[in-house]
């Protein structure tokens, strides 16, 4: 790929250290909890030859449900956090979706409210940042449809992307650079215990991880 790269900060370290050991015990490390935040920050080297390129990655995690900082019918509406000023301020824009969430049928209206908050913090950015807003934005967006390893037919691939047809039509029309990816962290289903919690594969075998990062850096 031409992309190497190396952790930066003892908080990363320390941070990606502690979910190698939830996983080599036999269980998922626990999500980003509202309020919170981690930073993965690392140094990259993109490119070969003359064309190689030195970056200072920095990628915040923040809980989905920051997003009410721009849902005009929350309490939370425009509330100037860190998540905020990161999203707005930000050189990229990565947006995480779990594709097991879009394949079941039984939240018709949870994909569709939350489809609505994500396009209004997209016209937000846009709002804030651009000089004209009538003009694409130049920064790039990435759409990643997480837990991918669940798709079984390309009927659930198209289903996925009628879910988030307003949410792409918004995208491509507004920004120069979008582009959506499939991605797994195991690369295969979880296993699935007696008391119906999971826990990850024996072997681990991430698909569609690179591929997003190396088109970031690129755009």
């Amino acid at each position: 790929h031409g992309l190497t790269f190396a952790q930066y900060g003892y908080k990363t370290i320390e941070e990606i250290n502690r979910n190698l050991t939830y996983i080599q015990n036999g269980s998922f490390p626990p999500p980003t909890e509202t309020g919170a935040h981690f930073r993965y920050e690392a140094l990259a080297l993109y490119g070969t030859g003359f064309l190689k390129r030195r970056f200072r990655l920095q990628i915040i995690d923040y809980a989905g449900e920051h997003l009410d900082e721009f849902n005009l019918s929350s309490d939370k509406w425009l509330h100037r956090s860190d998540f905020f000023d990161y999203v707005l301020s930000s050189d990229a824009l990565i947006i995480m979706l779990d594709c097991e969430r879009l394949l079941a049928k039984d939240e018709p209206n949870l994909i569709h409210n939350f489809e609505n908050v994500i396009v209004a913090t997209l016209h937000q950015l846009i709002q804030e940042r651009s000089k004209d807003p009538t003009n694409l934005f130049d920064n790039p967006v990435a759409l990643l449809l997480s837990k991918s390893d669940v798709i079984q037919s390309d009927d659930d691939y198209k289903y996925i992307i009628q879910r988030l047809d307003r949410l792409i039509s918004v995208c491509v029309s507004r920004f120069r650079y979008f582009r959506y990816f499939y991605v797994s962290s195991t690369g295969t289903t979880p296993i699935v215990n007696i008391d119906g919690t999971k826990a990850p594969p024996k072997e681990l075998k991430p698909k569609g991880i690179v591929e997003p990062i190396l088109w970031l850096l690129g755009h």
